[in-house]
């Protein structure tokens, strides 16, 4: 969260088990919500010069807390394996008034919970590591905050080895109307998978970025309004076929896909507007399922494997644009010429 480091005056505990006897009521309590008031409650107030630390020993804690200031972390202590401290409810992140979300920010690692909930007006930052979200019948991960501070940022989620997952096929695993996300290695999934995993929507001037690098995606991907998303060294996969495209781009943000594998029974397996980008480098289709849909790729289109024909006239037009069409076009004459017998 800082460099700043924190005194133990400003470390607090809790155990939903309890405390022995003589334990100080102002440091150890038995709930995460009494100790975020009472770190709310420090003299000085928690912010990033000033943080406070709240460790939560293992144990299934029943409630459904708001952190509502900045410069705290919440930390789960680990015992023997991770996600044995369970926030049997919603952890939500509201912030109060802050000029910079990068000043006005929480760090919450080691739990696992029923919904994560990145809300509120003001402009905030949440850092979250080594967590677990799984719920049915509602969204796991909601991401709706739409504040933006006076540098023009928006709220923004910085998230590594994140896992969030929604048992109900009407929701999403993951959902983002408003703010900026990054997720670095990280496990996203509906189940059944043929439902939308994650829903990238949200208009002007609360939509942001959202980034993948090495996620592993079990549902569909759906992007709308101006939000788009960049899928890096990733997976996105469903069973069996579908029938209809899995990443899908029906507004005006940009698409990026680059070093992922794209796995479907169902062509074609990418879909989007005439509005919006596609850009593409390395898509693997490891499924049945391969393609783009008919107008996916507008002229605004940046492929990394793009090719231009030395010899214009060699090709009947239009010349191919890409090392695939221009294979495939090759196969599919030498198919002809070989008397319709597979190319060895």
């Amino acid at each position: 969260m800082s460099n700043v480091h924190t005194k133990p005056a400003r470390h607090l505990f809790v155990n939903e088990a309890g405390w022995s006897f003589g334990f100080d009521p102002n440091k150890y309590f038995t709930t995460i919500a009494a100790a975020l008031a009472a770190a709310a409650a420090l003299v000085p107030v928690p912010s990033q010069a000033s943080p406070v630390l709240i460790y939560v020993y293992p144990g299934t804690y029943a409630e459904s807390p708001t952190m509502g200031v900045s410069g705290v972390s919440l930390s789960a202590l680990p015992q023997y394996r991770s996600f044995l401290t369970q926030i049997a409810g919603t952890l939500t992140i509201s912030l109060g008034a802050g000029v910079d979300r990068d000043l006005n920010h929480v760090t919450v690692s080691g739990f696992g919970m029923q919904k994560l909930r990145f809300t509120g007006l003001n402009p905030q930052k949440l850092y979250i590591t080594d967590c677990t979200v799984e719920v049915g019948g509602d969204h796991a991960f909601l991401m709706d905050n739409p504040g933006v501070d006076t540098g023009a940022r928006k709220s923004q989620v910085i998230a590594q080895n994140l896992t969030c997952r929604c048992t109900a096929g009407a929701f999403n695993a993951l959902k983002k109307t408003a703010g900026d996300l990054e997720l670095f290695h990280g496990f996203i999934r509906n189940t059944p998978d043929t439902g939308v995993a994650v829903d990238i929507s949200g208009g002007v001037p609360s939509s942001g970025f959202c980034t993948f690098a090495e996620v592993d995606v079990d549902g569909k991907v759906a992007c709308s309004g101006v939000a788009g998303i960049v899928l890096a060294l990733s997976d996105v996969s469903v069973t069996g076929a579908p029938g209809v495209p899995i990443i899908t781009n029906t507004g005006t943000g940009t698409v990026v896909i680059a070093g992922t594998s794209v796995v479907t029974g169902s062509s074609p397996a990418i879909s989007g507007g005439l509005l919006a980008a596609l850009v593409y480098s390395d898509i693997i289709f490891a499924g049945a399922g391969t393609g783009f849909a008919a107008g996916t790729i507008p002229v605004a289109l940046v492929n990394f494997r793009s090719f231009v024909p030395a010899t214009p006239g060699n090709w009947a037009a239009p010349a191919p644009n890409t090392l695939e069409s221009a294979v495939n076009r090759l196969a599919a004459k030498v198919f002809l010429l070989n008397g319709s017998v597979p190319i060895p």
